[in-house]
């Protein structure tokens, strides 16, 4: 049984009454079934009980770094309804090697292309078909685009981690919409710091990619976070179990739902310009949070941008250059006051308190000596 192990908790009279038949499969849990990434299908993602964002990306934009000729190695191109209002102007020679390779692309159907175009450019220069040209081919425009342009992503967990709050990535879905749409305030380029105005560039690497729009792709290959059981009987694939074994959990656990977001902040990437990744539900996000909650002048913003850092940074006074910095002191401190409190299991929380008075441990001091010696709490 590849890929698969029973449950290591033993059924004690603690918690045979919480026991259930949990069905274990090898890795390919599920037999092979394709099926056409459409907008229909897209939005199934949605519907379903375990609701996934997927989207097709749209409005990305030519600029740099992806401001580059088709000539030189692949280049996209996007199907429009109708011929082109003003054809680019092409070398003639060029252009006819070009309408037959998007004639040949596109007779299988699809809303893009992938065009290698060097060899059909050699007789002319790297420019010969200019950046963002479009050409008419067969009664429809076909224009050069992005690279990713209507590329299709799961972006669940980002919702959970964008900068500008979970509701400007879940908007789309809740409008019934599964196009995400790039805001033109976002720069294509960099995308490393994390910040509200970063780039795709580096910011598209955290989305889980699926194919592009159209594109024909199998479930059984898909990562495991999007093979749910409703969309597996909805393309008609067949879940493959091995063996069925007794799961016995704690009274009243259940699994986690990261579309759900977070309950408390917490660190995800360690941006050092932000209080926090992510905040708590009773707490708005900057900056999509702030007009939800009445917060129109710039003391009111600062007031709330303080109160994360308090909350959630590494304390008050913090500067804005420690900002994210330091190990989310606060954070740690709201989750184990709550847990320490209502927990169902407070002989254990207390025994586990009792061990602290012992073996001392500030919340000051380093990551990684902290994290090894409250293991016991795990």
């Amino acid at each position: 049984m590849s890929g698969a192990a029973p449950p290591l908790v033993a059924k004690t009279f603690l918690n045979e009454q919480h026991c259930v038949p949990t069905e274990l499969s090898t890795r390919a849990e599920y037999t092979s079934a394709t099926f056409q990434l459409s907008p229909p299908m897209l939005r199934s993602f949605y519907t379903q009980d375990e609701p996934r964002l997927v989207y097709y990306v749209d409005n990305l934009r030519l600029e740099d770094p992806y401001d580059i000729p088709p000539c030189n190695g692949t280049s996209r191109w996007r199907q429009r309804a109708g011929a082109c209002v003003a054809e680019s102007v092409i070398d003639a020679v060029v252009k006819q090697k070009l309408v037959a390779a998007i004639a040949e692309g596109s007779s299988e159907g699809g809303e893009v292309l992938d065009l290698q175009l060097q060899e059909a450019c050699a007789s002319g220069s790297d420019t010969s078909v200019p950046i963002a040209a479009n050409v008419t081919v067969d009664g429809a425009c076909w224009e050069h685009s992005h690279p990713d342009q209507l590329n299709v992503y799961d972006f669940t967990w980002w919702a959970t981690a964008h900068p500008g709050g979970a509701a400007a990535i879940k908007q789309f879905a809740q409008r019934g919409e599964v196009a995400l749409r790039f805001p033109s305030w976002h720069s294509m380029k960099g995308g490393q710091d994390n910040s509200v105005t970063g780039g795709w560039e580096i910011k598209h690497l955290n989305f889980l990619y699926l194919g592009r729009l159209s594109d024909v792709v199998d479930f059984q290959l898909l990562d495991p976070s999007l093979q749910s059981a409703s969309i597996a009987e909805l393309v008609g694939s067949e879940p493959v179990y091995t063996e069925v074994f007794e799961a016995c959990g704690s009274p009243g656990e259940v699994a986690n739902a990261p579309a759900e977001s977070n309950r408390y902040s917490m660190l995800l990437t360690n941006d050092g310009t932000r209080p926090g990744d992510s905040y708590p539900m009773d707490v708005p996000g900057l900056p999509l949070g702030a007009a939800e909650a009445g917060l129109t002048t710039d003391d009111d913003l600062d007031q709330l941008f303080s109160y994360n850092r308090d909350r959630t940074g590494t304390g008050a006074g913090a500067s804005s250059d420690q900002l994210g910095t330091y190990p989310l002191r606060q954070g740690k401190n709201i989750v184990w006051t709550a847990v320490a409190l209502r927990a169902e299991d407070q002989l254990r929380q207390r025994v586990a308190w009792a061990l602290c008075q012992v073996f001392v441990i500030s919340d000051a001091s380093s990551m990684n000596p902290n994290e090894a010696e409250v293991s016991k709490y795990d």
